[in-house]
């Protein structure tokens, strides 16, 4: 989304991305909640992303740069996963790994898609949306609660505790 400002010297109003006033030239001076917003952005990106490596070695899930090319595209078409949004990790939720079910984690918030057993409300939750959410695994039905209605599939009863608590984990520090 891109932020509009006034040049405080020619009144046009321009891109605070630009950085510059594309009339006049003068820079724009950067309002100092949006510096802190950024700063404190990317350091939840890289705090989420130091979580997922935890996770390695679960076979299901991929981190960024052990992603199978193949898996990342089914992922992205099956999850509607937004063009630039950058995949932090991936759990490839079917059986002979096509990882066209399964979840994203992703720097914007969570995606996923579920096989036909699994109903849910929705597919997408930004990690405003998320951090209210309660997170129970539900190993009876094979599947992870993330409340009203919305619920991620998990193909392996073994991953189900193990994938809850790297959900729970990510919402405790945002």
């Amino acid at each position: 989304m891109t932020e509009k400002i006034t040049c405080a010297y020619c009144g046009i109003i321009g891109i605070l991305e630009e950085r510059r006033c594309l009339s006049c030239g003068a820079p724009f001076s950067i309002p100092t909640e949006t510096v802190e917003e950024d700063t404190h952005e990317e350091d939840r990106i890289e705090r989420i992303k130091n979580i997922c490596i935890t996770i390695e070695e679960n076979e299901s899930c991929h981190t960024k740069d052990t992603i199978p090319k193949k898996k990342l595209r089914n992922a992205t078409d099956a999850f509607e996963i937004q063009e630039n949004d950058e995949i932090i990790l991936i759990y490839d939720g079917t059986v002979f790994g096509s990882n066209k079910t399964g979840f994203a984690i992703c720097e914007s918030g969570l995606y996923w898609k579920n096989d036909w057993a699994t109903p849910t409300k929705r597919t997408y939750l930004s990690w405003d949306e998320f951090k209210d959410r309660k997170i129970k695994p539900k190993s009876n039905d094979y599947h992870i609660s993330l409340g009203r209605g919305d619920k991620v599939a998990i193909v392996d009863e073994d991953d189900i505790s193990e994938l809850s608590d790297l959900l729970k984990r990510i919402q405790e520090l945002i």
